[in-house]
């Protein structure tokens, strides 16, 4: 067998052996940031039917949010660990997205728009919209949801806080798209706990539960009205008395700093 033709067979096989090597990298990095992605936004897991983290809510904490920054900048250098040369263009363009998502977002934390976590369309003060987007067949699919009612007001509180702290920076939106809000929130501040959006699953419990369907409910009305209806009052005086006043009268990102 010819020599050269030895040497471009090894050559071959090498390089073969090389771009596998890249492309099992690449796929066990999307694989480990889709993981974390999911536990990081648990509301979207649940959405997308991940139900491993049903009965959580997002970590709003600045910690948290710090934290999440931190590994998008470690990420984007094991990213570019891997050799791109080496991958399908089919491949290459996964890559080039994704390097693309975490530049966008590493660069956008310094607008600091976590201060911003709500708006007309949604946020806090629609939160028992997820349940639509929920199976209600088990017992742990009730229990979830009402460890999730429990940890409302957990959440709320963290919501207040980013947003105390986006009134002090000056980062909120103007008047005209939050002044929407308050009617949404007082949706959620009612005298009867079935009346409660959140206690919709509860209604309708499959007959496969007959035997926990009290309890569940009991648990339900006593968890909406000691702690998710005073969450949202409590909510809701915060957003009119301080947050609405220091929104912007005028439209424009202008207003804002760096804006």
């Amino acid at each position: 067998m010819n020599r050269h033709f030895l040497l471009l067979c090894v050559a071959l096989i090498t390089a073969t052996a090389h771009a596998a090597d890249a492309t099992k990298v690449l796929h066990d990095f999307f694989a480990a940031e889709w993981e974390y992605t999911m536990e990081r936004s648990p509301t979207w897991a649940s959405e997308l039917g991940d139900r491993r983290w049903n009965d959580k809510w997002p970590d709003l904490t600045s910690a948290a949010i710090e934290a999440e920054h931190r590994h998008h900048q470690d990420a984007l250098v094991r990213l570019r660990k891997i050799d791109r040369k080496a991958l399908t263009p089919r491949d290459q363009l996964n890559y080039d997205l994704f390097e693309h998502s975490l530049t966008q977002s590493i660069a956008g934390h310094a607008f600091r728009w976590q201060f911003v976590p709500l708006n007309q369309r949604g946020g806090l003060q629609t939160e028992d919209e997820l349940a639509d987007s929920l199976r209600f067949e088990t017992l742990k699919d009730f229990e979830d949801w009402l460890a999730r009612l429990r940890a409302l007001p957990r959440y709320a509180a963290q919501t207040t806080d980013l947003m105390r702290e986006g009134i002090r920076a000056r980062i909120v939106h103007a008047k005209v798209v939050m002044q929407r809000v308050p009617a949404q929130i007082e949706k959620q501040i009612v005298s009867d706990p079935e009346k409660s959006p959140f206690y919709k699953p509860f209604a309708s419990i499959p007959k496969s539960l007959a035997a926990d369907r009290e309890r569940l409910q009991a648990e339900a009305k006593r968890v909406i009205t000691q702690q998710v209806v005073p969450a949202y009052r409590q909510f809701n005086k915060f957003f009119v008395k301080e947050y609405l006043p220091a929104c912007f009268d005028g439209v424009g990102c202008w207003q804002m700093p760096d804006g």
